[in-house]
């Protein structure tokens, strides 16, 4: 049995993908591992690339064009580690993160699953803890409250935006960038959500394990880069209509629909009122129109999904596929 089993997606992402993996084996000493690697029907050259540069990885080929969730439970189903990483491909390691986890959660049993901070490309800091998501923390968050008010305990909740990104703590979700958790925790609570296609999977999860009695906690001492955005401007619209059907479904099978059907409304508004501003800025700022394009498709999209009299119908008959 290996410490760890380095779980990672790619969908025709090879220009992120391969200085992950370099990354991984320059830095990750100390422990043993195995790397897992589900192509998701890529189009890049990527299988050739791995099977050529790094055969040191387990290659999983999927022809067909599957959600994350989907394509991580293949990785997770084959994983032979105590620990396990839900790792993204537009990741990179800066340290030896995965031994200092792995001696984290030797030393604290009753922790299910860690975090690290999150770096953006040039250093800064990203994202770190975040809090319950809930009706309201998800309303603050969709109004952006908690960027107006930061420091609020109230209106940041949800990313905590209030908290120290440097200062260790117990948060109730991680962020799907980066999942260090035990493999017995996902025996007990199950893998992702696959009817969450690419959304609030690690949203989701989180909450199960929470559910399960165990806690989660943020490792400030530990931190890696992600690109995020930056690598999924491809996917922009789709990945945005895409991650509120993840909540609605997330609301609605935890908390209960009339909760969903609420977070409609204020999703609807606020998709309503940024249509108006990048029509703005399409009319306005030349150079910013293709950004501006993509996000109004995206809110579009959002907005019709939103105000579906089959909403429910539409959510439930993916999570049944």
């Amino acid at each position: 049995m290996f410490d760890l089993s380095i779980c990672i997606v790619n969908t025709s992402n090879i220009r992120f993908l391969k200085p992950c993996l370099h990354s991984i084996f320059q830095y990750t000493q100390r422990i043993t591992f195995e790397i897992i690697v589900v192509d998701n029907n890529s189009i890049d050259g990527s299988v050739e690339v791995v099977q050529r540069e790094f055969p040191q990885v387990k290659l999983i080929i999927s022809q067909v064009t599957k959600g994350f969730a989907a394509n991580m439970n293949m990785a997770l189903r084959e994983a032979c580690g105590r620990y396990v990483v839900l790792l993204n491909d537009d990741t990179l390691l800066i340290s030896n993160i995965f031994a200092e986890m792995v001696a984290f959660m030797d030393a604290n049993p009753q922790y299910g699953a860690v975090g690290p901070k999150l770096l953006n490309e040039d250093g800064s800091f990203q994202l770190g803890p975040r809090g319950p998501a809930t009706i309201w923390t998800l309303m603050y968050w969709e109004f952006k409250l908690d960027q107006l008010f930061p420091k609020s305990r109230l209106f940041g909740a949800f990313r905590m935006t209030c908290w120290d990104p440097n200062s260790s703590c117990e948060m109730q979700a991680a962020s799907g960038a980066c999942i260090f958790v035990r493999n017995g925790v996902l025996e007990q609570v199950g893998l992702l959500e696959e009817g969450i296609s690419l959304g609030p999977d690690d949203v989701e999860l989180s909450y199960r394990i929470r559910k399960a009695g165990w806690k989660l906690y943020y490792l400030a001492s530990q931190s890696l880069i992600h690109y995020g955005e930056v690598s999924k401007v491809r996917i922009q619209a789709k990945s945005m209509i895409s991650m509120y059907k993840g909540f609605y479904w997330f609301l609605g099978h935890h908390f209960g629909w009339l909760q969903a059907n609420l977070y409609r409304l204020f999703s609807s508004t606020g998709a309503l009122i940024r249509i108006v501003g990048w029509l703005f800025i399409y009319l306005a700022i030349p150079r910013k129109r293709s950004r501006a394009l993509d996000r109004i498709q995206g809110r579009w999209g959002i907005l019709r999904l939103s105000l579906s009299p089959h909403l429910k119908q539409i959510i439930t008959q993916e999570h049944k596929k």
